[in-house]
C-alpha cells in the first residue's frame, strides 16, 4: 500500500538532512570514514516532483572524487559507488517520510556507465520512488557538475529497496516526557532545604 500524502515539508526536510551530515565526522562507521568524509558531501536542495500526480520525493547532494576513493585507474572506485548508492538514497528515506522507520536493503542495483577521474565534481540525485507499508523502492543518479549546480554527463544510476522494521528511526521518536510521580519527587526536593531551614531556625 502507498504512503501517498505521507510526506514531511520540504521545510523538515531539510532540517533532518542537516542534521544527519551534521554528524558525520563523530562518527565510527568506516563507510563514513573512507568514503562519506574523503568525498566532501553537501546537501544542495530539496527535489520535488515536477507534476501534482507523481509521489516521489529527492534530495540534491554535491560531492568530489579525492583520491582516497579512487581505483587503480584514478576514476572514483565501483565500491565508494555502491556506497553512496546505499547512503544517499537511505538519507533520502530518512529526511522525507513522515515516519520514516529503521530499514534494512533487500536489494541493491548499480549500473556504472563512465569514469569520473579524481577531482571532478559530482552531482548525485537521490529520490524516493513508491513509499508502502514494509517496502521504499528508491533511486539515484550520479552525474558531473557543470556550471551553478547543473548536471552533466552520466556517471552511475542506481536503484535500492529497503524493508521496513517495526523500529521508528531515532530522530523521529519524541523525547520521553516525567510522569507525575516524578514531578512530584522533584517538587519534594525543591522544598525540602527551605523545610530544613525552618525547622532549625525553630
Amino acid at each position: 500500500r502507498e504512503m501517498g500524502g505521507q510526506w514531511v515539508d520540504d521545510v523538515e526536510a531539510k532540517r533532518r538532512i542537516e542534521a544527519m551530515l551534521a554528524t558525520l565526522s563523530g562518527r565510527p562507521d568506516d563507510y563514513t570514514e573512507t568514503v562519506m568524509l574523503p568525498m566532501h558531501i553537501q546537501f544542495v536542495d530539496v527535489l520535488l516532483p515536477s507534476s501534482p500526480t507523481e509521489e516521489r520525493r529527492g534530495l540534491r547532494f554535491a560531492l568530489e572524487v579525492t583520491s582516497p576513493v579512487q581505483n587503480l585507474g584514478g576514476n572514483l572506485h565501483g565500491g565508494a559507488i555502491a556506497t553512496l548508492v546505499d547512503i544517499l538514497t537511505t538519507y533520502v528515506i530518512s529526511s522525507w517520510l513522515t515516519r520514516p522507520m529503521l530499514s534494512v536493503s533487500t536489494n541493491i542495483s548499480i549500473d556504472y556507465v563512465t569514469g569520473a577521474p579524481v577531482g571532478t565534481k559530482l552531482l548525485a540525485d537521490a529520490w524516493v520512488v513508491r513509499a508502502g507499508k514494509t517496502l521504499v523502492f528508491t533511486s539515484i543518479e550520479i552525474t558531473t557538475s557543470v556550471g551553478e549546480q547543473q548536471r552533466g554527463v552520466l556517471v552511475a544510476k542506481g536503484s535500492h529497496t529497503k524493508f521496513n522494521l517495526p523500529i521508528p528511526m531515532p530522530f523521529d521518536t519524541p523525547p520521553p516526557q516525567p510522569n507525575n510521580t516524578t514531578q512530584q519527587h522533584a517538587s519534594q526536593q525543591q522544598h525540602a532545604p527551605q523545610q530544613q531551614q525552618h525547622t532549625a531556625r525553630l
